[in-house]
This record gives structure tokens, C-alpha cells and sequence, in this order.
């Protein structure tokens, strides 16, 4: 096994841990909301953050100030990304922007 596929692996195994949580305690409601959390590889956007920091429930900071206080981040938690994502009604996730957004498109 490669680096790449092990990482693939952990990154699905994250995933689907992640969707479970979100599922489980009502955040994600619909099966298309469902489906996008568990293909949309999270980590791709957020290249500063480990994998266990990427499908973690909180945003990935990427600055601090002087007092650790975040000063920039990532992208929202997933768990907000899910309830606006069910609340728009949409199926895609397409991951976090720089700018800290989620991209949504209806499949």
C-alpha cells in the first residue's frame, strides 16, 4: 500500500466517521446532504490541517494572534456547513473556499 492510498483510506474512514456523528445527532437530515458529506473530500481544501484536523467538528485555523486567539480560518465547522446545507436544501458540498464558505450546488 502507497502513502497516497493509505492516506485515501484514513481520509474515507474520517469521512464516513464524521457523516455517522453528523447523521446520528440530527444535524444531517437528508440523504443528499448524507451523500455529499460522505464523497466530498474535506480535506482537499483545507491543505494546512492533518486529516484528523480536517474532518474534525471545528473549524481548520490557519492564524492566530499573539494571544492564540483565531484570526482566520479554513472553512465553517461541519456541522454548520450541514444545517446550511439543509436549510438551502442542497445535495453538493463542494468544500470550503479560502474565503471560509461553503460552495453549494443542488445535484
Amino acid at each position: 500500500m502507497t502513502d497516497a492510498t493509505a492516506e485515501s483510506d484514513r481520509a474515507a474512514e474520517l469521512r464516513g466517521r464524521l457523516t455517522d456523528e453528523l447523521v446520528g445527532d440530527g444535524t444531517i437530515v437528508s440523504k443528499a446532504v448524507e451523500a455529499a458529506f460522505r464523497v466530498v473530500p474535506r480535506h482537499r481544501f483545507a491543505s494546512v490541517a492533518t486529516l484528523d484536523e480536517a474532518y474534525a467538528r471545528e473549524s481548520v485555523r490557519t492564524k492566530r494572534d499573539e494571544h492564540s486567539v483565531t484570526t482566520s480560518s479554513v472553512s465553517d465547522p461541519p456541522g454548520i456547513q450541514a444545517m446550511m446545507l439543509e436549510q438551502a436544501g442542497c445535495g453538493l458540498a463542494c468544500g470550503a473556499w479560502r474565503s471560509g464558505r461553503a460552495a453549494t450546488t443542488r445535484r
